[in-house]
């Protein structure tokens, strides 16, 4: 007997789910210290273009400016205030419980790079989902993965301060 289109989705969905539930206790604590004692003077925040509108490849890969496997749109170095709101909203991210159930888009429009206690740390968000994968020192694999969402506006508006383009806005 054949699965069905819908069984094959839920089956491919609950694989997801479980692999995608991947911040232990040790690298919330770690992510944590990360925010906590991350040098202000250099956190940088990005504007990426999900989907297709980047440049890719005929294979779908990032071509030109990416930003861990994503197109960037440009990036600005924030000041002291600017980190601190941010990293902020990074510890929310941290510290908030993973959801029972996620979106699936994972269209990040967002990257944050951050270095604290020898470690690079570049959080990859998509606030449409409220997903956010987290790469340890350049890494290609995700060191953890986050679940919060929220509301891009704040991080939004640093980057028009600074000049830096952003994606479009996703379809209501």
């Amino acid at each position: 007997m054949r699965p069905s289109k819908r069984h094959l989705v839920i089956g491919l969905l609950a694989v997801w789910s479980m692999s995608a539930s991947c911040v232990t206790p040790e690298n919330r604590r770690e992510l944590m210290h990360a925010v906590t004692d991350a040098d202000l003077n250099h956190v940088v925040l990005y504007s990426l273009e999900p989907g297709e509108k980047g440049l890719r490849d005929a294979h779908g890969a990032c071509v030109g400016n990416c930003y861990f496997g994503v197109p960037a749109l440009g990036q600005a170095q924030l000041k002291l205030e600017s980190s601190r709101a941010v990293l902020g909203d990074l510890a929310t991210w941290i510290t908030a419980p993973e959801p029972t159930a996620v979106a699936a888009c994972f269209n990040p429009r967002h990257g944050v790079h951050l270095v604290a206690n020898g470690h690079a740390y570049d959080f990859v968000v998509c606030f449409e989902c409220g997903g956010a994968e987290v790469f340890k020192d350049g890494a290609e694999r995700p060191f953890a993965w986050l679940y919060r969402g929220g509301s891009p506006k704040a991080w939004n508006a640093l980057l028009q301060g600074a000049h830096v383009p952003l994606a479009e806005p996703p379809s209501p």
